[in-house]
């Protein structure tokens, strides 16, 4: 799971995560984050290194959560929508989206 804003920002860290050997194959990442245009960047970004992108709405991790990511999103239907709609239109893989039947 990354961070989309690390990823436009091109951070060591996250890059390292993404780093895949060349058999690998299918690859999915897992992308969080509450910023559409964000989301939208990095979706970009990322399928054209992967076969799958996958829209995290389902983590409760507080470190996620206190940035509004994650399962925060379910509290905000609305922006969710929005990341959504950025992220499959942007991207040139197919997108899947891990979240809760509810929160807590």
């Amino acid at each position: 799971m990354v961070n989309a804003r690390a990823v436009v920002y091109e951070d060591k860290k996250t890059l390292k995560m993404l780093e895949k050997y060349e058999n690998e194959y299918p690859v999915a990442y897992q992308l969080f984050g509450d910023d559409a245009e964000y989301m939208a960047k990095a979706s970009r970004i990322l399928s054209e290194k992967c076969d799958i992108l996958d829209i995290n709405m389902g983590c409760p991790a507080p470190k996620i959560v206190k940035n509004g990511g994650g399962s925060d999103l379910l509290k905000d239907i609305k922006k969710a929508e929005e990341i959504i709609i950025a992220v499959v239109k942007s991207s040139k893989v197919p997108v899947t989206l891990k979240m809760r039947l509810r929160m807590g």
